[in-house]
């Protein structure tokens, strides 16, 4: 009995967890980067306790839904199993919406469905078997607190990220991470009257840059004249030795 049911939990559980490593691992330069540039509240966790907390909730999810399956299988809890599923779905998508996309809008949209649809799942659990309903809680309160913290990023900082936007350099912009990434470029922050970015498109310094120009426009002007012996000389000199000696 107890191989019976050890494999169907191994896949519950593995099922969450594997979905939200894959989908995670796709967003983790974002993650490391870009998302250190934004406005937090004071109630914001720090970053490394999200990872952590997630795969937490991922194992209630895989344990609630083994205890659904586990009364009746696929076909009595079709309903409630596809409504996990959905909501599963829906979790999994916000990421790449919010850290890939930086569309804080649709992400809101995205994190309210998850919202719903577990709190539906949890009631629906519940009557299935209440342990379920009790495994599922954790997750839903996770998730009001997720949508208050993606609504305060919608307000303080939706309106200045782009769709789409260059993780390590972009013209006007400092390298995301350092300071003042994100404000206008000035002649005194940037070093150059233009009020230029610090780096080219091919990521070389204003220095570099300067240097290189110099070295091809001032140093051949530098260069001392190399004085370079005839080619007629060079000819006619070994010629002239030759037969000079063959007449001997």
């Amino acid at each position: 009995m107890g191989n019976y049911f050890s494999v169907p939990l191994a896949v519950a559980l593995a099922v969450p967890l594997v979905a939200g490593s894959i989908v995670s691992a796709t967003t983790a330069d974002n993650v490391a980067v870009w998302y250190k540039t934004l406005k937090k509240p004071s109630w914001n966790l720090p970053t490394p306790i999200f990872g952590p907390a997630w795969s937490f909730l991922y194992v209630f999810l895989g344990l609630a839904s083994f205890v659904v399956w586990s009364q009746g299988g696929f076909q009595e809890q079709t309903g409630n199993l596809a409504l996990y599923a959905v909501n599963l779905a829906l979790n999994l998508a916000w990421m790449p919406l919010f850290f890939n996309k930086k569309n804080f809008k649709l992400a809101q949209i995205d994190n309210l469905a998850t919202l719903v649809t577990a709190a539906i799942a949890a009631k629906s659990f519940y009557h299935v078997k209440p342990v379920a309903g009790y495994l599922m809680w954790p997750y839903v309160a996770f998730l009001l607190y997720a949508n208050c913290l993606n609504y305060f990023h919608l307000k303080e900082n939706g309106g200045t990220q782009p769709l789409t936007e260059d993780l390590y350099r972009q013209e006007g912009k400092q390298n995301p991470g350092e300071p003042g990434y994100g404000a206008k470029p000035t002649s005194a922050s940037m070093g150059t009257s233009a009020g230029r970015n610090h780096r080219s498109r091919t990521g070389r310094p204003v220095i570099v840059r300067a240097a290189a120009s110099v070295q091809k426009t001032v140093l051949p002007k530098l260069r001392m004249p190399v004085v370079r012996p005839k080619l007629s000389m060079m000819a006619m000199g070994p010629r002239s030795t030759a037969a000079t000696a063959f007449r001997a």
